[in-house]
């Protein structure tokens, strides 16, 4: 029955309820157990809802340590995040990780778009 309603939510115009039905599956997989069940919707609403870091948090405990790594980077891989307000929810990732590089280049990128941005609204008297 919950299948019904995600397929009937993403069928809804922008898919809005999906990711509240996918939490009420996640949540009967919880009750009963079922640890793949829980690491497949917990990676579609981390994926679906920009990184949330509590369904990161939740993968962590769920993904065995030896496959975590391998995992995370191919769930992150086609992801794009938001940066609101110079805030980047794969930073946060990257500095729970200890992964630097990809932390440097993350905060890099920010702070281009913040300079591209500054640019293009600045009046043409100041470029």
């Amino acid at each position: 029955m919950l299948d019904d309603g995600i397929k009937a939510a993403a069928e809804d115009s922008f898919g809005r309820y999906q990711h509240e039905w996918v939490e009420m599956r996640l949540h009967i997989h919880e009750l009963q157990g079922d640890c793949q069940s829980q690491i497949e919707d917990c990676r579609w609403l981390f994926c679906n809802t920009g990184g949330n870091l509590d369904y990161y948090h939740k993968l962590k405990k769920l993904v065995p340590p030896s496959d975590w790594m391998i995992f995370l980077k191919n769930m992150m891989a086609g992801m794009i995040f938001s940066c609101f307000g110079g805030h980047s929810n794969a930073a946060d990732i990257y500095v729970e990780e200890k992964d630097y590089p990809r932390l440097f280049k993350t905060v890099s990128d920010v702070v281009m778009a913040s300079v591209w941005i500054c640019c293009l609204t600045m009046p043409a008297g100041f470029r």
